[in-house]
């Protein structure tokens, strides 16, 4: 142990502090002055990357969100556009009284009279310029239950609106069971003003 200095006689004498604070604080300001330097001019770089990339995340989120109500308002366009095709226009009576028969027929139900009642003008409904009306038909069919059930079904899941309303079946015991039946449907009629 006597190889070893004795530090508190080293730290006595004045000359021997003054190299190593020399030293120390030597570093100290070539740090600060060569690497902290560039340390916070490439911080600085970088708050200021930040903060334009958040102004342009900002603006895609807003550029995504209109981009997004572009594309529902084109499908809500779409959408209007099928259901337009689902309403009779007024012109078109005739044919949509036609288009009712040939499902009688593919239904193996026999039509008997097909009769449209007046428009229901009273609750008219304007929508875009166009008036828009229920119509209500009665029908008298003749028909098994199951050819029923089929022309029910093909007219509700028809191109155009049909919705039954009722229907009435009268019962018969002779062979064959065909059976008559009242049947009122409703469907949408539209007047272009």
């Amino acid at each position: 142990m006597s190889n070893l200095p004795d530090f508190t006689a080293l730290l006595k004498e004045k000359k021997y502090l003054i190299k190593p604070l020399g030293i120390i604080v030597l570093i100290l300001v070539l740090d600060f002055t060569i690497v902290l330097r560039s340390q916070i001019v490439s911080l600085a770089q970088a708050i200021s990357k930040v903060s334009e990339l958040k102004k342009d995340i900002a603006k895609a989120k807003k550029d995504i969100a209109r981009g997004s109500l572009l594309k529902h308002g084109d499908k809500l366009k779409s959408d209007i556009f099928t259901e337009e095709k689902k309403v009779v226009p007024e012109q078109e009576i005739p044919l949509f009284l036609s288009e009712i028969s040939q499902i009688a027929k593919d239904s193996n139900v026999k039509l008997m009279q097909i009769k449209p009642a007046k428009l229901g003008k009273e609750e008219a409904k304007d929508i875009g310029g166009r008036m828009y009306f229920r119509l209500s038909i009665d029908l008298d069919l003749i028909s098994a239950y199951h050819p029923l059930g089929v022309f029910i079904n093909k007219m509700e899941t028809a191109q155009r609106y049909i919705k039954v309303l009722n229907f009435n079946i009268t019962s018969v015991k002779d062979v064959p069971f065909e059976y008559p039946v009242k049947m009122e449907i409703e469907t949408l009629v539209a007047r272009q003003q």
